[in-house]
Parts: C-alpha cells; sequence; structure tokens
C-alpha cells in the first residue's frame, strides 16, 4: 500500500485568515449536481495552483465553467507568499510588451492589451487591499502578500472553483474524449486542460517541471 498522504479538497475560509485556510470545512463547488455520479467531471482541469493558475480558474469560472485546480502543494500560492520579501510585488505601472521573451511576440501585445496593470489594480483596491509604490513604478502590499493569496482564494470561491492539493500527478493522457490527470487511484478528466504548473526559478518550491515523475500520453494522431 502506498504510503502517499491523500488528495486534500482545498477548503476556503474568509477574507483574513489565510494562515488557517486549511483547517476549516471543504468547499462544494457549485456546480450541477448528476444523480448517481460519485464526483462531477470539470469542464476544465488547471495543474497548478500559483498565480497563473488561480487567474486561469477564476477568469474560467465566471464564464461559467465547472473547474478543478490542482496543486501539488499542501497550499496554493506559495510562491505569491516569498514573493516581495513577504509583501508580493503584485504588478507594475510600466509593464510593455517588450518586458516580455516569446516565440510569438505579438503574444505579449494581445495579453497586455486584454488585461492591463490598472485591471490587477482594479482588483486589489475593490478587495481592499493597501498597497505602496517603489522604485521604478513596483506596487507591494503594504501588510502581507497573504492578502494577495486570500484574494485569489475569494474569487475561485466566487466564481465557484474547486481546489485540491496535495495532489501529486502520476500521469496525464490526451485522447479522443479530452484529458485524463490521474493523481494515485483518482482520475480527474475534462476536455480542456491548462499546464500552470510553473518553472524553475525557486526549484525548492518544486515543480512538475522538476520534481514529479509524471507520464504526458497523447495519442498520435493529437500530439
Amino acid at each position: 500500500m502506498s504510503g502517499r498522504k491523500a488528495t486534500r479538497k482545498l477548503p476556503y475560509t474568509p477574507r483574513r485568515t489565510l494562515a488557517d485556510h486549511h483547517h476549516g470545512q471543504p468547499e462544494t463547488p457549485r456546480w450541477p449536481e448528476k444523480r448517481g455520479a460519485a464526483a462531477v467531471n470539470p469542464d476544465v482541469v488547471i495543474i497548478g495552483g500559483g498565480a497563473a493558475g488561480l487567474m486561469c480558474a477564476i477568469e474560467a469560472g465566471r464564464r461559467g465553467r465547472r473547474v478543478r485546480v490542482i496543486e501539488h502543494a499542501n497550499r496554493v500560492g506559495k510562491k505569491i507568499l516569498m514573493s516581495g520579501g513577504g509583501r508580493c510585488n503584485f504588478t507594475n505601472y510600466d509593464v510593455r510588451p517588450a518586458h516580455f521573451l516569446s516565440a510569438n511576440p505579438h503574444f505579449a501585445k494581445s495579453a497586455l492589451a486584454r488585461f492591463t496593470p490598472w485591471d490587477f489594480i482594479a482588483r486589489v483596491e475593490r478587495h481592499g487591499i493597501a498597497y505602496h509604490e517603489k522604485g521604478d513604478g513596483q506596487l507591494f502590499c503594504d501588510v502581507s502578500s497573504k492578502q494577495i493569496v486570500q484574494m485569489l482564494l475569494d474569487d475561485c470561491h466566487e466564481a465557484g472553483v474547486e481546489i485540491l492539493t496535495d495532489a501529486k500527478i502520476d500521469e496525464v493522457r490526451h485522447d479522443a474524449l479530452g484529458f485524463e490527470v490521474r493523481c494515485g487511484i483518482e482520475a480527474h478528466r475534462a476536455p480542456a486542460l491548462v499546464v500552470a504548473c510553473g518553472g524553475l526559478s525557486i526549484p525548492k518550491m518544486g515543480s512538475l517541471l522538476r520534481n514529479s515523475p509524471a507520464r504526458l500520453i497523447f495519442s498520435p494522431a493529437l500530439a
């Protein structure tokens, strides 16, 4: 029998209680019930509960998608908590496409035109998070980066997003029916998959790219 810890469904707690968020009651996503089904399959599975994964989950949930986030760590947003010396440099007044590297240089132009730093600043202000500017237009929380993680959790809750933590991925398959992400004995199926598992900027924090033995198996016709 494997010694792996069981996947946990991330509980939701209201604002300002992030430090204890994993001790509350499990959140139930607002998805339609299916009689006789042990679990409702989502429309989208997102691998990674960092900033990119949570933002993606929020926007997909707001568009009416049933979203499940799978995070290998025991809580989401760990790199957010570390950023900015614990105060999270969450955006910058001077964000331009030229600051980004991409095989498609027009991608950054399109992405930044559709969601600007001012859009994120407005979100921060709606949640009542005080912030200040440092040199070169960098914006930091006055109090703590925990506020940014809690903001994202609040928005996920509002959008009906389900979050699973301590979920070690063994295998990702793609076939004619969609995607299947296997975590031990659990299988998560969805027609859409987003891989937002982070890079190697902080190796000790872990990443699917470095620390997971996950196998990626795709149909030859679809790979």
